[in-house]
């Protein structure tokens, strides 16, 4: 075993640019998947805390008219729950808009982050992303409607954890909108009306239906909104799942390559060995011997990569976060390392990179030793010699000979280059996909400049650009998130079109439900769709008739008479209203507003968010591509040696020579690269369709003109990149090489 243990240095440097490149991807993978997982685990950690300290909200309602002390007292007696009040008032500046807040003391508890409280009346507390976008330091001065206050510190409250404005927004923008917490005196004092709902929590053996149907039936609920339905609360954790499948993809997609490369490379190690490993044999050493002796080939860019890893996720792991990490929430990014992460990070490698090559040699020690001594179980081709039967010319025949004889191989060339697109139009995809969503499918959906839903029905008068409609809000059996259904005139702010791209009539009285709607509640044309209304828990069913071009709404249409009948209000009555214009409505009048120029804005801000982790995604599925072309060639090169060092004897042009060997593959990346495009788009519509209730939306899968261009020059570059690394290899071949025969 000596004798073996002295040819691990040897093959090392034989063998050095596989060892490299396999274990930087290991690293890449490692360090990856440890730094997501740890600031996923730090901030589901804190969630869970925050959420529980501060007491967040199982639901929230608003009423006709204000609870007394006596009737909040009187209804957490009854039902065992805890009920608290919250006042707030919105002040706009023109470039933002503030939701100034009372103090919570029982329910949804503000938590001071930085600072200090605020307990004059002349002091404020406010979120701290919205002060970080707007450079607003502690200490500094802000004007609130007629006053000035001194900003103490930065608090966040659980319930507004995403900053939406409104619950039908999809997105925030933190420079736009963000929390002011005042002291009562404070808030007893602003000189406008002061908006009022109540939250409650309940123990789990609260029949929450009865309750809710009861304070329907007693105080007149106009809007009940679960926790669950409730974005601000829930899609921070969902963020953090999105993002712990992309660290569980990263990594086994990363160590597919290194398992494949390294199973390749070991084959073809242990081809040239099979003389050796049968005298070893015939000289009584074990298999298991040597069956070890092989497996540290595999284990070596296992342990590096792992190791290496785990120390560069610790010290990098803030740079890294800031690039791939991407903060959408109000929380911190915070640090979580779990002993489960770690195992995975250093055992994980190991175990795959010896098991797949363990076949390998396995299969190679189970030759008989005759015929391993006879070298029956190399890889049967001689360098230098081609069949000379062909009458095609050298450069094709060699070509051809490497493609098909070498097939296992070819196939590895294809499959780096393939996961490699896939990597690389994912990222490409995403990027063209939210900036499609944003400029063409809320331009499709919405048409007016401004759509308000109003607390209450009314018959007003409506300026000359504005259409009234009926709505309300509910919930799917079965399923997170509201339903808004709308009854509605026809009006010029809305286009109506089936996934066919017909044109659509709501004077038929039948049912539209939206695409965004159907994906998410798993229904068709033609099934019944249950839901019931959150404020009195009374319950509907409705055929579906048609499917409707919309993917940024939750939303059925139908006629405007057809809906009033349905829920039994009057048809001269709306209470949403759409506009070209804005128009001026007491806050306490409004429970939220759309807006074209703020929903495209909120997507901006989430692709300007992503951008970085994306680019980063693109550079790793470029370096993938180096690497395995890389590889693969140079194996070809030390193959091919003999034949080399002979054409370069008989006068060929090392530019000829790297023409006819460097670029053997290059049909094969075309038709790869190829197939990436296609099958990332599959993955990419895949990954969009399975989000639909994480998003809220539905983002069809798609790619610009340009990402294509961008997606076949990276390919190029990446192939570039590797021919100037190859082509030293090839001028370095000394025509000494001639004189040998199979040698590596």
């Amino acid at each position: 075993m000596l004798t073996l243990n002295k040819r691990y240095l040897r093959n090392v440097k034989k063998n050095f640019s596989f060892y490299l490149f396999s274990t930087l991807l290991t690293v890449i993978a490692i360090c990856l998947f440890l730094c997501f997982h740890a600031g996923i685990n730090g901030e589901k950690t804190y969630l869970e805390e925050f959420r529980s300290a501060s007491c967040v909200e199982d639901g929230e309602f608003t009423l006709p008219a204000a609870l007394t002390t006596e009737d909040i007292s009187e209804m957490e007696s009854k039902y065992h729950v805890t009920v608290e009040k919250n006042q707030y008032a919105n002040y706009e500046s023109g470039a933002y808009t503030l939701r100034c807040f009372s103090k919570t003391e029982k329910v949804n508890v503000y938590r001071v982050v930085e600072g200090e409280d605020a307990t004059a009346e002349n002091e404020v507390l406010l979120s701290k992303n919205f002060a970080e976008a707007n450079s607003i330091q502690i200490g500094d001065k802000i004007q609130l409607f007629d006053s000035e206050f001194t900003v103490t510190g930065f608090a966040e409250r659980p319930d507004y954890l995403f900053m939406l404005e409104n619950l039908s927004d999809s997105y925030h923008n933190d420079s736009e909108f963000g929390l002011v917490i005042l002291p009562d005196a404070a808030m007893d004092s602003l000189p406008v009306q002061v908006s009022e709902y109540y939250s409650v929590t309940y123990p789990e053996e609260t029949d929450v239906n009865a309750f809710r149907s009861d304070l329907y039936d007693e105080y007149g609920t106009l809007l009940y909104t679960t926790a669950d339905m409730n974005r601000r609360i829930t899609m921070p954790m969902n963020l953090c799942d999105q993002l712990g499948m992309y660290a569980n993809m990263i990594l086994p997609v990363i160590m597919l390559i290194v398992i494949i490369l390294t199973a390749v490379v070991l084959k073809r190690h242990l081809q040239n060995d099979a003389k050796q490993i049968g005298v070893l044999l015939a000289l009584g050493i074990k298999k298991s011997q040597i069956f070890r002796h092989y497996t540290v080939f595999a284990l070596i860019p296992a342990v590096l990569g792992s190791v290496i890893g785990l120390f560069v996720s610790i010290f990098a792991k803030n740079s890294i976060a800031s690039i791939c990490f991407f903060k959408i929430e109000t929380l911190p990014v915070t640090y979580q390392v779990k002993a489960t992460d770690v195992l995975v990070a250093l055992l994980l490698p190991a175990i795959l990179y010896c098991g797949f090559s363990a076949f390998q040699i396995l299969k190679m020690t189970g030759k008989n030793v005759t015929d391993l001594l006879r070298n029956r179980a190399g890889s049967g081709i001689k360098n230098g010699k081609a069949s000379s039967a062909s009458k095609m010319p050298v450069k094709r025949k060699f070509m051809a000979r490497t493609i098909f004889r070498h097939f296992s191989r070819t196939l590895v060339f294809a499959v780096g280059v393939i996961v490699s697109g896939i990597v690389m139009v994912y990222a490409l995809f995403v990027i063209d996909s939210c900036n499609h969503y944003r400029d063409h499918a809320v331009e499709t959906a919405i048409d007016f400049g401004y759509e308000y839903f109003l607390n209450d029905f009314t018959d007003d008068d409506l300026p000359d650009n504005a259409y009234g409609s009926i709505g309300l809000t509910f919930e799917v059996e079965g399923a997170s998130g509201a339903l808004n259904v709308i009854g509605t005139e026809k009006n010029p702010y809305l286009h109506f079109q089936d996934i066919s791209g017909n044109d659509v009539n709501l004077d038929d009285g039948k049912y539209y439900l939206s695409k965004m709607a159907a994906m998410q509640y798993g229904v068709d044309e033609g099934d019944t769709l249950k839901f019931y209304q959150s404020a009195s828990m009374k319950e509907y069913e409705i055929v579906i008739d048609k499917v409707i071009d919309n993917d940024v709404q939750c939303v059925l249409y139908s006629s405007k008479e057809n809906v009033a009948d349905l829920f039994d209000v009057p048809d001269d009555c709306y209470n949403v209203v759409m506009s070209s214009e804005k128009i001026s409505y007491d806050d306490d009048a409004v429970a939220s507003t759309v807006t074209s120029t703020s929903l495209k804005d909120q997507i901006q801000s989430v692709i300007d968010g992503i951008l970085p982790s994306m680019t980063s995604t693109v550079v790793i599925g470029c370096l993938i591509c180096v690497i395995v072309i890389y590889l693969m060639v140079n194996m070809l090169i030390r193959e091919n040696a003999g034949m080399i060092s002979m054409l370069k004897i008989l006068g060929m042009k090392n530019k000829e020579i790297n023409r006819m060997v460097l670029h053997v593959y290059f049909y094969v990346l075309v038709i790869s690269s190829v197939l990436g495009l296609y099958l990332g788009y599959v993955f990419s519509d895949f990954y969009f369709k399975g989000n639909v209730q994480s998003f809220q939306c539905y983002i069809s899968a798609w790619i610009s003109p340009i990402s294509i261009v961008i997606y076949f020059g990276c390919i190029l570059i990446s192939y570039g990149i590797s021919m100037l690394l190859l082509r030293r290899k090839v001028d370095k071949v000394d025509i000494s090489e001639s004189l040998k025969y199979n040698q590596d």
